[in-house]
Order: structure tokens, then C-alpha cells, then sequence
């Protein structure tokens, strides 16, 4: 397993960003050049926001608190505006994720829901579906690894448990 394999990179804060001030690609493209630097070839980079996806997700118990729901609401607003389409972080990860993810985030867009909008836009659900998909695919391999290292074992099931735990525990 090379270095590829083994790390993502995340991008935040970048709704502290400006438009015409700051370039989300310009950082995403520094970030990627200053990594291969450090012999990482292929890094895996996710622009976020946290805390926009976190001012949506708390959005409804934070209604007595105006001056956080307003800098929630200013969050949700710059980053469904289609005029700052550089904030839709989904569009920079779309050649990383896998074409089921795509089209799930590309659904949650359809939906008349903002908040699922902006979730999406915010980067967190890519990062997320990511995550999922990759923990899925390396249980896949460490179970198929770990029966085709102990196919010969004669207690065949202690073999593959043995050596699913120590698999696990390198993590």
C-alpha cells in the first residue's frame, strides 16, 4: 500500500471565503501541488465547511439564540446562492467519489429541502459518503485477504476470526 491509500486531506473553513478574493480551486490545487511535494502523487483532497454543515444540522434547536441563528442563516444563504457556485464543494470531489455517491448527492440537490441543499454544497456529505464507502470496501478486502490467507488452515474459521482481528487492531 502506497501513501495514496493511507491518508484525506481536508480542506476547512473555506466558508470564511470571498468571492473574488479567494479561489477554492486555487487552494484546493495548492494544497495538492504542496503535497506531491512531500511525495504524496495522487492526494485525496476535500474542501469543507463544517461549520455551515453544523449551523444546519443544530439549525432547529438553535431558535431562541438570534444572533447564532442569524450567522447560521447567512451560511445557509451564501451557500445556496447560485451565484457562488465556487462554494459548492460537491463539484470538486465529483472526480473522487464513486457514481453512486454523485448521484445521491445529485438527488438531495433535486429535493425542495435548503437544508439538504446546502449540506450537499457544503462539502460534509461528500466527505461522509466517502468515508462510508471506503470503510464498506476495506471490511470487503480485509474478509476476502483474510480467507485467502487461510484457505489451507485446517481450523479454517479461528484463522480467518485471528486474522480479521489482527487486522483490525493495525488500523
Amino acid at each position: 500500500n502506497n501513501l495514496n491509500d493511507k491518508f484525506i486531506f481536508i480542506l476547512n473553513k473555506l466558508d470564511t471565503f470571498k468571492k473574488g478574493e479567494d479561489s477554492v480551486l486555487t487552494t484546493i490545487n495548492n494544497a495538492k501541488d504542496y503535497l506531491k511535494e512531500k511525495g504524496i502523487n495522487n492526494p485525496i483532497v476535500f474542501p469543507i465547511s463544517a461549520v455551515t454543515a453544523l449551523g444546519v444540522k443544530i439549525f432547529d434547536e438553535i431558535k431562541d439564540d438570534e444572533d447564532l441563528l442569524d450567522e447560521v442563516e447567512t451560511y445557509i444563504k451564501k451557500f445556496n446562492n447560485p451565484k457562488r457556485e465556487d462554494l459548492h464543494l460537491e463539484n470538486y470531489t465529483k472526480d473522487i467519489l464513486t457514481p453512486q455517491i454523485v448521484n445521491k448527492l445529485n438527488n438531495m440537490l433535486l429535493s425542495e429541502n435548503i437544508k439538504d441543499k446546502v449540506l450537499v454544497h457544503s462539502g460534509i456529505l461528500s466527505l461522509q459518503e466517502y468515508l462510508i464507502y471506503l470503510n464498506n470496501n476495506y471490511k470487503y478486502i480485509n474478509f476476502l485477504n483474510c480467507i485467502a490467507n487461510n484457505k489451507n488452515d485446517t481450523n479454517f474459521e479461528k484463522g480467518v476470526i485471528d486474522t480479521m482481528s489482527k487486522n483490525i487492531s493495525n488500523i
